[in-house]
């Protein structure tokens, strides 16, 4: 059935390639040949650079301080409110002017039986072309010792690594890109996450990241990924090194790695995370079925969910470089088009014919995709552009293993990441 079903939309298809054909072409596209001509905008790259020269280690080390400076922005604290409108207020003094307050209730039951109204804050920079896709960056603001606050609410925790260094990178970044007057094609979302700490040893249904996450997935919003940045500034060792938990083989882990080797002084390290123990708000955005990724130094702070956990202890130019890699992630992102989906190639009569398909990418801007097709993986003799999301190739060469890739285009020229599949002639068929 999966043979005929093929040979049908073969039959169908306008888009077809033979063999000898691609001896023949060398860089040359079909439908009034798209894709030579496609042009960008403006260079990201350069964007992405200048940008990122504005993040200010000093700028972070000054909102580590102030936060530092509310005793403690525990969640069950009576200032925890206090402490998310001047969060709130950050935003809107660097020119945001969709700032919200995003409440929910929180019940605990874990030492402190109380019920409270518990506010994440979100900052939107809106998207000009594909606004209803948006990428997030974020952290929790709220903070925790151990033990101390079971019968004090109000004992004095810092909380500088955990967390406020996460926020500070958010806000830096936060303000970094309206200097910058960015206007992005998506959504930039920057969210200040509440009753994290606690949440996780309570219930993991109370956190803010839950709450909103499990919010976006009722409503079918369109997430692209989400970056949570959690404990980023510790850098006793001299770490050149930064820590991707991340979930799966996945273009934000793909998009990270590429954007710290580009952008930044540090050396990534990536680590698979296992959901059935969530550690932090990005875990909670993945069991609600988005991408995302946990940023976090490479060796975790000696003074972690102690009273010695103090600014003075860590690096802010460490926590400077970290900011970069989210904030380049996001600029990335928040251009290109995302990459296709499901690539997949089907082969049939004994592999003479190939069908290449692939699921649309859920972005409003693309107006169709790039096929590459070569013999050498990075090599391709031809470029092909159509607008539907399948092609056909026939009378393939035995013996010849095929590398083909196909990249999503946007209205301005801006280019996916590629996603190459391979087939082999002679080891494929039904």
């Amino acid at each position: 059935m999966k043979q005929i079903l093929f040979l049908i939309f073969v039959l169908f298809s306008v888009n077809i390639i033979s063999a000898q054909e691609l001896k023949k072409l060398d860089n040359v596209s079909s439908d009034s040949d798209y894709s030579a001509k496609a042009t960008q905008a403006f260079n990201l790259d350069s964007l992405i650079t200048e940008c990122l020269a504005d993040i200010s280690a000093d700028s972070i080390e000054h909102y580590m301080r102030e936060l530092e400076g509310f005793g403690t922005r525990f969640c069950l604290a009576p200032n925890h409110k206090e402490v998310a409108e001047y969060l709130m207020e950050k935003f809107v003094s660097f020119g945001y002017s969709d700032v919200k307050l995003d409440s929910f209730l929180y019940v605990s039951t874990y030492f402190v039986a109380d019920t409270t109204w518990q506010y994440n804050v979100v900052a939107t920079l809106s998207g000009t072309i594909n606004s209803e896709t948006e990428y997030i960056a974020g952290a929790h603001y709220d903070d925790h010792v151990f033990g101390l606050q079971i019968n004090d609410t109000t004992a004095i925790v810092p909380g500088a690594d955990d967390n406020a260094s996460g926020v500070s990178a958010t806000l830096e970044i936060a303000r970094i890109f309206a200097l910058n007057n960015v206007q992005p094609f998506a959504t930039i979302k920057f969210i200040c996450f509440a009753a994290e700490e606690f949440g996780l040893v309570d219930d993991f249904a109370t956190t803010g990241a839950n709450h909103y996450s499990t919010n976006a997935r009722n409503s079918n919003d369109n997430i692209g990924f989400m970056i949570s940045m959690d404990m980023i500034a510790n850098n006793i060792n001299s770490d050149t090194m930064v820590t991707f938990h991340y979930y799966d083989d996945s273009y934000l882990i793909n998009l990270s790695v590429s954007v710290c080797d580009q952008f930044t002084s540090l050396t990534p390290s990536s680590q698979l995370m296992n959901l059935n123990s969530p550690g932090g708000d990005s875990d909670f955005f993945r069991m609600n079925g988005f991408d995302a990724l946990w940023v976090m130094e490479y060796h975790v702070s000696p003074y972690y969910h102690t009273v010695a956990d103090t600014v003075g202890n860590y690096n802010m130019q460490y926590c400077s470089e970290v900011a970069k890699i989210t904030g380049g992630a996001l600029l990335k992102a928040s251009f290109l088009p995302r990459p296709v989906q499901h690539l997949d190639v089907l082969t049939v009569n004994n592999c003479v014919d190939a069908f290449v398909k692939w699921n649309n990418t859920k972005d409003d801007s693309i107006s169709g995709y790039n096929i590459r097709i070569g013999t050498v993986s990075g090599v391709y003799d031809t470029i092909v552009f159509v607008a539907d999301t399948f092609y056909a190739i026939d009378y393939l060469v035995p013996n010849i293993k095929y590398y083909i890739v196909v990249s999503a285009l946007n209205s301005s020229g801006f280019e996916s990441c590629l996603i190459e599949d391979t087939i082999r002639t002679s080891f494929c068929g039904f």
